[in-house]
């Protein structure tokens, strides 16, 4: 009876002792899994390569033309090459644009690449969302303008990189908090002598829907002018119906920069003076994915 009872014990303490193992391994997959992708730098090359740099020429109401600058999202598509999806008013009343990028050789070798659309070639290469409200337009890259930078020698094979659309989220189902990056362009940062794009890292801040822009949400990260268009990046993304990190994953593009702004105040001391301060207020505004889909079905009828 006594070696019964002492067998039984054994049993207990080592399945007790397996199932604790089990635990400790699952609890270190499941962190090396959530830490896999804990900063931007770890999948940055991969996705710079999808970032492009877009200038536009703007008339503005005095008659003088004016420079802008933006960012946009090389993506994949059926009809050749990728579309470069952007803001709206990052192209809005152009009448040139140029764009740059990069691809890739069949050895890995990054070529520049770049096209430019005069004011004839803009509507016949542009497309709005349907939706006025939504600030997101799509740019066709067209094959037989572009330039490339070296000259790439004969037999050279060149792949455009591009986000596939599976990379986006268009189920939103990020939550307050969440972290999350942001990879674009400040303003004429080639120009400065600059080639790559700048990633900043924050956190989701707000979710809802506001009266102009439609169903958005706000991130809390520094971005510059030149970063419309740019995408964001959940950094921290769980596929449905698991529990395990996958990798980064888009759900939205930067569409707006809630910058720094004068309000006035009275002073309870000095009343009825009035008090002028400036509030910085530090948050960047992106519309979801679910906006996007409906603007890759126009450009591939369109462009089939």
């Amino acid at each position: 009876m006594d070696l019964r009872l002492s067998h039984t014990k054994c049993l207990h303490t080592f399945f007790r002792l397996f199932h604790g193992s089990i635990r400790v391994l699952i609890c270190i997959l499941l962190s090396f899994c959530i830490t896999r992708y804990s900063s931007a730098s770890e999948f940055y090359d991969e996705w710079s390569s999808s970032i492009a740099e877009i200038t536009c020429l703007v008339q503005s109401n005095d008659d003088m033309p004016e420079l802008f600058s933006g960012t946009g999202l090389l993506v994949r598509s059926s009809v050749g090459a990728p579309f470069v999806l952007t803001a709206g008013h990052v192209i809005d009343d152009a009448i040139m644009i140029s764009v740059e990028g990069i691809v890739l050789d069949q050895f890995g070798a990054s070529i520049q690449f770049s096209f430019l659309l005069n004011q004839s070639d803009i509507c016949n290469n542009t497309i709005p969302h349907p939706d006025s409200r939504i600030d997101l337009s799509l740019i066709h890259i067209p094959i037989d303008s572009i330039e490339f930078n070296p000259t790439p020698t004969a037999g050279t094979v060149l792949t455009f990189m591009g986000i596939a659309q599976s990379d986006f989220e268009y189920d939103f189902r990020a939550d307050i908090g969440d972290r999350v990056c942001v990879i674009g362009y400040p303003s004429f940062w080639s120009a400065e002598g600059f080639s790559d794009p700048v990633v900043r890292e924050g956190s989701l801040s707000w979710i809802g829907v506001h009266q102009y822009l439609g169903s958005c949400f706000a991130l809390d990260l520094p971005s510059y002018p030149g970063n419309s268009g740019s995408p964001v990046i959940h950094l921290e993304y769980f596929s449905p119906g698991s529990s395990v990190v996958s990798r980064p994953i888009i759900i939205g593009i930067v569409i707006s920069i809630l910058k720094p702004f004068e309000t006035d105040t009275v002073d309870i001391e000095t009343f009825p003076m009035v008090v002028t301060s400036r509030i910085n207020v530090g948050l960047t505004f992106a519309l979801p994915c679910n906006y996007v889909v409906e603007l890759l079905e126009l450009a591939n009828n369109r462009w089939h």
